[in-house]
């Protein structure tokens, strides 16, 4: 069975989630570093230091289907979200928006699923093709 410590996302990424203003729900929560179940009681964790440790799934249910970019010839392109694996060691894990010919591929690769999705969504969010808004797990 794979730890839970690597089916959320890193306390790094999730700092950075709570700092971009993602809606602070999850059913896990880092406090002081140390990784929590709250039951879906957690009302009382971010009075405590707590932020949202979000799983791959929490992740996956933010990470738009599709997003459109503009291309450098100005031309918008729908790009699909896409997921998965490479087989070895290293940065295992991908989640993408594949850009085919218009050479606007977004991807992020890590060691962990939902860290490869945490960091995809800061991407988006950081680079204004998504909004924090409504934004929920």
């Amino acid at each position: 069975m794979m730890p839970i410590e690597h089916q959320v996302c890193s306390h790094e990424l999730a700092a950075r989630l709570a700092e971009l203003g993602v809606r602070q729900e999850s059913a896990f929560w880092w406090v002081d570093r140390k990784l929590t179940h709250t039951g879906g009681r957690a009302s009382h964790t971010p009075r405590h230091g707590g932020i949202a440790a979000f799983t791959a799934a929490e992740l996956g249910e933010m990470l738009p289907d599709e997003v459109i970019i503009t291309a450098k010839n100005g031309k918008p392109h729908t790009h699909w979200l896409r997921f998965g694996r490479y087989r070895g060691a290293g940065q295992r894990f991908w989640c993408a928006y594949p850009g085919g010919t218009a050479r606007t591929t977004l991807e992020e690769r890590a060691h962990t699923e939902a860290d490869a999705r945490a960091q995809l969504l800061i991407y988006l969010l950081e680079h204004h093709l998504l909004s924090a808004m409504g934004l929920r797990s």
